[in-house]
């Protein structure tokens, strides 16, 4: 028999017999403390590990929870598609063994505003003349940084066509290609828009 906070047990404890229950560990976390990301759909992936028998794991957005999720076993890996808006956010992750040993990590992060593309030529399934100018109207609050134009696989950085507004930054413009020639049948085209923090969208 072992004695234990002045109680009789009839056999030693788990966590005496693997030498002290250690806290699980937070093994990976996809976002770092001080980590500058583009707003929109991300993907959380979250790895978590224990000496004994995990229990519990409980993530939280801003103080929202976005995981409560029962588990078991050694070892367990977590994702969660959510949608990141622009501005400062913290991250909060708890995970419990049975045993009722915890850990915690808190990661603070910011989300930037991403680069809206307002009008783009030409458009999704448009029929063109053999030579276009192709062009996309962009707006961002920082400043746009370049436009990038991927033509049937190849990459082309675009030109600024115009600027609208009277800001020193270029918050307002439109960029593009001229007189592209394009040969008979169908093209693929991306566009993506960088501002000076180097969030981007296509």
């Amino acid at each position: 028999d072992y004695v234990y906070n002045n109680y009789v047990l009839p056999c030693k404890p788990v966590c005496w017999q693997e030498g002290g229950n250690n806290p699980p560990k937070i093994d990976y976390v996809n976002i770092k403390d001080g980590d500058k990301l583009s707003e929109g759909s991300f993907t959380l992936k979250i790895k978590v590990s224990d000496d004994n028998n995990l229990k519990r794991l409980i993530v939280k957005l801003d103080g929202n929870k976005i995981i409560d999720q029962f588990i078991s076993g050694k070892t367990y890996q977590a994702e969660k598609t959510i949608q990141l808006t622009s501005g400062q956010h913290k991250l909060e992750i708890l995970v419990l063994d049975d045993l009722g040993a915890k850990t915690t990590k808190t990661v603070k992060f910011e989300v930037l505003s991403s680069p809206k593309i307002e009008e783009v030529y030409p458009s999704d399934g448009e029929i063109t003349p053999a030579v276009i100018d192709i062009y996309a109207i962009v707006r961002d609050s920082y400043g746009i940084k370049k436009v990038t134009i991927t033509l049937d696989g190849r990459e082309y950085n675009a030109k600024l066509l115009e600027k609208y507004g009277n800001t020193p930054a270029l918050t307002y413009a439109k960029w593009g290609l001229t007189d592209v020639r394009l040969g008979l049948g169908k093209h693929k085209m991306t566009i993506t828009a960088y501002n000076v923090k180097n969030a981007k969208t296509s």
